[in-house]
């Protein structure tokens, strides 16, 4: 779905199929004021975002570009004064012991280090809806200031829930969450949709099978939620960037986990590059300075090159050397 501010829009229900309540009060004082004109048939507001599901395919209403998202961090100046940006990290936990150190307390550690406020948000498997509500709860936290947002970086279970939920418009309140990073979902959010615009997302995906979810899309009727199953491929180029409606990428040869060092299916090579793409994402949702994602891919793509063009060619020079000498130990008479 596509709506342009400044198109005078009258389908009924179809607005507030897509957008949140409080975006609609907004567009409606906007309109008074003369700065666009968003317009619809009926004036009760859905009071909650369930069954909000239409799918973003181009959003230019919480674009920077638009200049509505007021929690832009470049927003304000850079001498205005700011509090660390805030950090959840989100991972199932045992239910039988309900332990947070059952997590990778390195991850957790290397985000503090990069001068992040870094807290743990638990999942337990066996309550679902009491992890959206908390969630949802994130959004009404006073010690955000003005203009600031807090980040979710979730891993396993956790990731898939929250790319599902935080793909609805209406459930980002106040446009507070700003970046959201998942690791290795068992399932993502249909791949030709996008995410508001206001949430920079960044998803990490194994090479293999994933689950799709898709919503049947009717105007201001509520679609039926369907899981099928989808493929992920190498993707383009080294780094394997995937073709989607998000950023994700694509690691061949490791297993959901590659990127906890506690765990057997850590993979140091992927974990990094991984790492690096997150930090940039994390780094440019919060207004912070550097880039380490193209350090990772310089080194990564120099020691591709070095051992194409240095190493290899020597090893190919001497295939014939090795085969005679292969020749004479295979049988004599050979030479």
């Amino acid at each position: 779905m596509n709506v342009t501010l400044g198109d005078n829009l009258n389908l009924p229900k179809l607005v507030d199929a897509a957008l949140s309540r409080d975006e609609a009060r907004r567009g409606n004082r906007q309109d008074q004021n003369g700065t666009t004109s968003t317009s619809t048939s009926t004036s009760k507001k859905s009071k909650t975002s369930k069954g909000k599901n239409v799918a973003i395919l181009s959003d230019n209403w919480t674009s920077p570009s638009s200049g509505l998202n007021h929690r832009d961090p470049n927003f304000l100046s850079d001498s205005f004064p700011r509090s660390p940006p805030k950090l959840y990290v989100s991972a199932e936990v045992d239910t039988d012991t309900g332990s947070d150190n059952e997590f990778d307390l390195g991850t957790l550690a290397d985000w503090a280090a990069e001068g992040f406020n870094v807290s743990f948000l638990p999942l337990n498997p066996k309550n679902v809806e009491g992890y959206i509500s908390s969630l949802r709860k994130l959004h009404h936290d006073k010690a955000l200031g003005p203009c600031e947002t807090f980040g979710i970086i979730a891993f396993g279970e956790a990731a898939s829930l929250c790319l599902e939920h935080y793909h609805v418009l209406d459930n980002n309140s106040g446009l507070k969450l700003g970046c959201l990073i998942g690791y290795y979902p068992t399932r993502i959010p249909d791949p030709g949709t996008r995410f508001p615009s206001a949430i920079k997302v960044v998803v990490h995906l194994p090479v293999g099978e994933v689950g799709v979810v898709k919503h049947s899309q009717m105007v201001g009727i509520q679609g039926k939620r369907r899981v099928v199953k989808g493929n992920v491929d190498r993707g383009v180029g080294v780094g394997g960037l995937l073709n989607m409606g998000y950023e994700a990428w694509a690691y061949e040869q490791v297993e959901s986990g590659f990127a906890e060092q506690d765990l057997d299916e850590y993979d140091g090579i992927c974990a990094e590059l991984a790492w690096a793409r997150s930090l940039k994402a994390a780094r440019r949702a919060f207004g912070m300075a550097g880039d380490g994602e193209g350090v990772v891919d310089m080194n990564s793509q120099g020691e591709f090159f070095f051992f194409f063009f240095f190493l290899v060619p020597p090893l190919l020079s001497l295939g014939p050397i090795l085969f005679f000498f292969f020749c004479c130990f295979a049988d004599k008479k050979a030479c």
